[in-house]
């Protein structure tokens, strides 16, 4: 008998097959979760629309109300402890002028091109005389019922913002609380046809307990960490950039964030941001996300003494985009305000900062939406939920809120309603309790989706097993023969 050749095996099997199909919807189902990726709400110096900033009852309120980063500033004591102060000066966010050991550290002083001002300075400060301090209302001519919580809060240091951190981190997944509550279902009538349109219909009620506008479980909370003055505080001998690095690697975020944000999905749970070009250096030495921050087009960065202006063309952004994740602009480079001669302000059409940001991977994170009526004017005229849905539908990837609650509802309206929620309302004549609805749903679309990629693995399959079982009986057909012809 002659030898037989063995025929190479044939891998393309229907397990191949359904293997493959499979793998491609998952790569479909996760382009289209991209799609909807939605901006993060960031905790302004926690939530110092209710209570006084950087202090732990502004952090737990902006962690309660569901913010995804709580935002804190750092200054540095002289004996090199890193604080958590937006002002670098303590007249008006401390008690420090009622305490009388502390009046003699009165003194003429500024912090960059800021005007000479008489002033409490952080940096003359121990890190043990600071903690005599408490935090007061920073706005209370606009935010006078958070007056009602002064003197309760001491300053923190960095250390002391983190343990807070982890304690907060130790509660999640958690319920959101919201000081915003909408009518039931019944009460919303089809005329608003957007979040904001119906959001603002809604009264403002003082109640942590409301919780009509809560869609789930919070995932987790990050920290936005900003140096504050970084070069003057280097020029007196003080640099706060080792430190802080040095701090969040110790406390254990360093194995955490093994790669960069990307710029489809969080990765890491921090990011550094300044105004000054001091973050640059921080890339060949950690992965920590950066974010440059962007002042008005005619202010100056401290330590380049370019304007914002020059950052802000396509070449800058070519440059920032060398190092950093994102930028954080001030909110008039997205859309921008100008003040008439009678003082009205006069809200200009959005310009294309988002798009050439995006076009070179940078997140955009706009600063500071505030709900304060005196901060809302122009084309917004008290109306917060509006410029937050502006702002979102021009593709910010978050936004830097002093009012958490009123930026989640928002956020949340729009990129996750629950099947149930009054917040969208059904749009005129829809029908929208009519259950033939669900046939021109995405959900129909992607269940015909996938019965039909289920039949054409089927059809397949059946295909490859009749050809298969077909070249199995030809060849022990022709063995036979050939056996049969070389016994004969």
């Amino acid at each position: 008998m002659a030898p037989r050749v063995a025929r190479p095996s044939n891998s393309f099997t229907p397990f191949t097959v359904v293997a493959a199909v499979l793998l491609a919807m998952v790569f479909l189902v996760q382009a289209e979760k991209s799609l909807l990726k939605a901006p993060l709400v960031i905790g302004h110096r926690g939530a110092p629309g209710y209570r006084p900033e950087e202090t732990v009852g502004s952090y737990e309120t902006a962690f309660e109300m569901g913010a995804d980063f709580l935002e804190v500033d750092l200054c540095m004591s002289n004996d090199s402890v890193l604080v958590c102060r937006h002002d670098c000066t303590l007249g008006n966010t401390t008690n420090v002028a009622s305490i009388p050991q502390f009046q003699s550290k009165k003194r003429l002083g500024s912090y960059g091109d800021s005007p000479p001002m008489m002033d409490w300075f952080v940096e003359d400060f121990t890190w043990e005389e600071l903690q005599l301090l408490r935090a007061v209302e920073r706005l209370p001519f606009t935010r006078p019922s958070n007056s009602m919580w002064d003197g309760l809060f001491p300053i923190l240091s960095l250390d002391e913002y983190l343990q807070e951190y982890f304690a907060l981190e130790e509660q999640v997944p958690q319920t959101f609380h919201t000081l915003r509550q909408i009518p039931p279902a019944s009460e919303s009538s089809a005329e608003f046809s957007t979040c904001a349109g119906l959001l603002a219909q809604n009264p403002q009620v003082q109640d942590q307990s409301a919780t009509a506008l809560v869609y789930g479980k919070k995932p987790s909370v990050g920290l936005y960490i900003e140096t504050k003055y970084p070069s003057y505080f280097r020029s007196i001998g003080l640099p706060m950039e080792e430190p802080l690095l040095l701090t969040l690697n110790a406390a254990g975020f360093s194995t955490i964030c093994t790669s960069p944000l990307p710029v489809d999905g969080l990765v890491c749970p921090i990011f550094l941001q300044s105004f000054e070009d001091n973050l640059k250096n921080f890339r060949n030495q950690t992965n920590y996300p950066l974010v440059q921050l962007v002042g008005a087009a005619d202010e100056v960065q401290l330590d380049t003494n370019r304007t914002y202006s020059e950052l802000m063309t396509d070449e800058g952004l070519d440059e920032i985009a060398k190092w950093a994740n994102g930028i954080g602009p001030d909110k008039t480079w997205v859309i921008p305000e100008t003040v008439s001669d009678n003082g009205t302000i006069i809200t200009g059409e959005p310009t294309d900062l988002v798009t050439r940001a995006h076009d070179r991977n940078l997140l955009v994170h706009p600063y500071t939406f505030r709900s304060d009526p005196y901060f809302l004017k122009g084309m917004f005229n008290n109306n917060p939920y509006l410029e937050y849905e502006t702002f979102f539908n021009l593709g910010v990837d978050g936004v830097f809120s002093d009012f958490a609650d009123s930026a989640r509802v928002v956020r949340d309206c729009m990129f996750f309603p629950p099947p149930s929620s009054p917040v969208i309302p059904p749009a005129p004549d829809s029908g929208s309790d009519d259950p033939w609805n669900f046939f021109s749903s995405i959900g129909f679309w992607v269940l015909v989706a996938f019965i039909g990629v289920s039949l054409i693995v089927v059809v397949i399959v059946v295909i490859v097993v009749v050809v298969r079982k077909r070249k199995q009986a030809q060849t022990t057909y022709i063995t036979e023969n050939d056996d049969a012809f070389f016994t004969a």
